[in-house]
């Protein structure tokens, strides 16, 4: 199998990878189910989802990298599961292999979708999680087109905690995003 591919993992906006490390579990179990790959973090720390310029300026910026020549799986935290998806969308056929959504609130955005920083309409497969004991998104986290929706014990910031949460995470979406 050519695991030769890019894993990008978009924070949302109010999370900041050096006071809450939410992606500390994931290069390891990524780089064991996908040995050649690279792993990226992108975020934009501080910001409200009403920053639409800002979150644009990222989306532009991560299509950019998708486009570069190399597969890649988009994995998105809060409202960077939305900025994700954005990106699978804009980005160039056949690039994204799929999108990692985890305690997005995607109902959120499907009633409000001027809080989106761009509209889309996703054509890839889409796994999406929710937290049992997420306080701040406690529903909505099923993504229309999810091909899995799976429930993980974890509160919003749980990932940072838990290793078990980043494995389940990688080997659900290995299931359903094939190389």
């Amino acid at each position: 199998m050519n695991s030769n591919l890019d894993i990008i993992c978009v924070s949302g906006g109010m999370t900041d990878s050096t006071t809450m490390p939410i992606w500390r579990h994931f290069p390891k179990p990524m780089r064991s189910a996908y040995p050649l790959s690279r792993f990226l973090i992108a975020e934009l720390t501080n910001c409200s989802p009403f920053d639409a310029p800002k979150w644009q300026n990222l989306i532009y910026d991560l299509v950019q990298k998708c486009n570069a020549g190399r597969p890649v799986i988009l994995v998105g935290h809060s409202q960077g599961g939305a900025v994700a998806c954005c990106v699978a969308a804009l980005a160039n056929a056949g690039t994204v292999l799929g999108v990692v959504t985890i305690f997005t609130p995607h109902l959120m955005f499907s009633l409000q979708p001027w809080l989106l920083p761009m509209p889309y309409t996703i054509n890839v497969p889409i796994v999406s999680f929710h937290g049992t004991l997420d306080t701040h998104v406690w529903c909505g986290t099923e993504h229309a087109r999810s091909v899995a929706h799976e429930d993980l014990i974890s509160d919003h910031m749980g990932l940072a905690h838990d290793h078990k949460h980043a494995e389940r995470i990688v080997a659900v979406a290995r299931k359903h995003f094939s190389l």
